[in-house]
């Protein structure tokens, strides 16, 4: 089950800041961890998103996977 999808970035973080983000998906995951039982809880970044990843560590324990989405999508302007 993926909690958050790119919540680093503002299209799908907003009005949240990075730190509010975080905890966001921090708070469900541990809220889920005693009910979940065998589904996989996770969440997706935008590529690599250091910051996001260093700033989630106290939650890792509630979290089975980190994905992450390596590509542009639809949501950027490609030149022509």
């Amino acid at each position: 089950m993926q909690i958050c999808n790119e919540i680093g970035i503002p299209r799908f973080g907003r009005p949240l800041a990075m730190d509010q983000g975080v905890r966001f998906l921090g708070v469900q995951a541990e809220a889920m961890a005693p009910l979940k039982g065998d589904i996989l809880v996770g969440y997706n970044s935008v590529g690599p998103q250091v910051d996001q990843h260093y700033k989630i560590r106290p939650w890792f324990p509630y979290l089975d996977y980190v994905g992450m989405d390596m590509y542009i999508g639809c949501f950027f302007l490609v030149p022509t």
